[in-house]
């Protein structure tokens, strides 16, 4: 029986050297057979190998990596194995052979990464080809985008906000870099942080003073890897909490005709027996509860917790008893800011005109003036051309009868003139008493 047996480890110490394809429960790789990972990123893939070693004799074991197909090395422990010029320091055989383990290593991975490989175990005499387990690697676009962390944002105060590249990669640092669509001025640090087993995270960080302006702007990290020439990117919206600004009040009211009137203004005068609106309006973040007060006196309230930056308050039909001082408060958990309108009734008779039954309107003195001297002008226009007509006319006629025609000429521009002047006298009479 035990030269059987001696026979069979004869036998399997053969294959060992020829290094035979191994795929029983005691000679085999323990590795995915399929991993995915983006285009720029790492991985780290775990694996261990088994095999009977009653016959291996101490001398110095090597791990090997191998493309499927070729007798190219991509990854080894061995110093004295050359290595594929295109995984070279990207690909990193990590595990340690003599305890079995071989595992994986690959940083900035590009697509040209993605197909088979197998593992390979050396030691003195005994070569073990592990082909049987191959391991593939699917290489898919950069997808993640990096994480943004913000601290609470409140006007006056420094904040920081924080961006971390995706991967955990101890390759090529990513370029991160920051931008907003509104002027930003910040002072910014990327440095990198290490990891137990040997990965790195790669961060930024940026400083600034945030103000209302800076209230729901984007603000855009982006980390760029330039070993694949690709870049991701991430937004976020910025939330600024800060105290209400000074009120803005505005009167309404709305004519017979529907159309809206509005005054802005800290003093006002309103009509008696008329109905207006007071708005009041702040900007302020989280909204403000908003109260109109006359005196000592609520006159509305915003609605806790639904308040809003926006409050009205209505004056029916306005009296004398409207009159005073319309004073609005804001308040949110960071301040408070007031503002009032001052308003002051005129009575309904002060707007009816002075004459009353006429049908008619009453003109102004500046108004009859202008008639008056729109009227002279015609005049004086009508006598010139009169007088250029006739002057012509007394060219053209003979030179016996030119006396006489002055003479009628002279007679007619007097009756003109006398005429027109007449009518002149007509109509100031009639303004006149219209004003009278």
């Amino acid at each position: 029986m035990s030269d059987i047996m001696a026979l069979v480890r004869l036998i399997v110490f053969f294959l060992l050297r020829k290094g035979v394809l191994c795929a029983s429960d005691e000679y085999k790789v323990i590795v995915p057979s399929k991993v995915t990972v983006q285009e720029g990123l790492c991985v780290l893939i775990p694996c261990e190998f088994r095999y009977e070693n009653t016959m291996e004799r101490d001398g110095a074991p090597h791990g090997y990596w191998y493309i499927e197909g070729q007798e190219e090395v991509v990854a080894s422990d061995d110093v004295n194995k050359e290595i594929l010029e295109d995984t070279r320091d990207r690909f990193r055989l990590v595990g340690n052979p003599r305890k079995r383990n071989c595992s994986l290593s690959i940083n900035d991975i590009r697509k040209s990464d993605g197909r088979d490989y197998y593992f390979k175990y050396e030691n003195n005499d005994i070569k073990l080809n592990f082909s049987l387990f191959p391991l593939h690697i699917n290489v898919v676009d950069l997808q993640d985008t990096p994480d943004m962390f913000v601290q609470d944002l409140i006007e006056g105060k420094e904040t920081k906000v924080f961006c971390r590249a995706p991967g955990r990669c101890s390759g090529t640092p990513p370029n991160i870099t920051w931008n907003m669509d509104s002027e930003l001025e910040y002072e910014q640090r990327n440095y990198i942080v290490d990891n137990a087993g040997g990965s790195k995270t790669h961060m930024s960080r940026i400083i600034f003073n945030a103000t209302r302006k800076h209230n729901n702007k984007s603000l855009k990290c982006t980390a760029n890897f330039s070993s694949v020439n690709r870049s991701t990117t991430n937004i976020t919206s910025l939330n600024v909490e800060y105290p209400p600004s000074a009120p803005v009040i505005r009167l309404f009211i709305t004519d017979e005709g529907g159309s809206m009137s509005i005054h802005k203004s800290n003093s006002v005068v309103i009509q008696e027996g008329v109905t207006y609106t007071i708005l009041c309006t702040v900007d302020s973040n989280p909204p403000a509860n908003l109260t109109w007060m006359k005196g000592e006196y609520i006159l509305e309230e915003s609605n806790l917790p639904k308040v809003s930056n926006n409050l009205q308050t209505s004056l029916l039909n306005v009296t004398s008893k409207d009159i005073g001082s319309y004073r609005c408060e804001a308040v949110n958990k960071h301040g408070s800011s007031r503002g009032s309108m001052n308003v002051t009734a005129q009575s309904s008779e002060s707007r009816q005109p002075s004459k009353e039954g006429t049908g008619c309107a009453t003109l102004s003195i500046e108004v009859l003036v202008a008639i008056m001297v729109g009227i002279t002008l015609v005049m004086l226009l009508l006598v010139v051309v009169s007088f250029c007509v006739i002057k012509t006319i007394k060219k053209k006629s003979k030179v016996g009868e030119s006396n006489m025609k002055e003479a009628s000429d002279n007679i007619a521009m007097d009756s003109i003139y006398q005429e027109l002047q007449g009518q002149q006298m007509h109509i100031y009479s009639v303004l006149k008493k219209e004003v009278d």
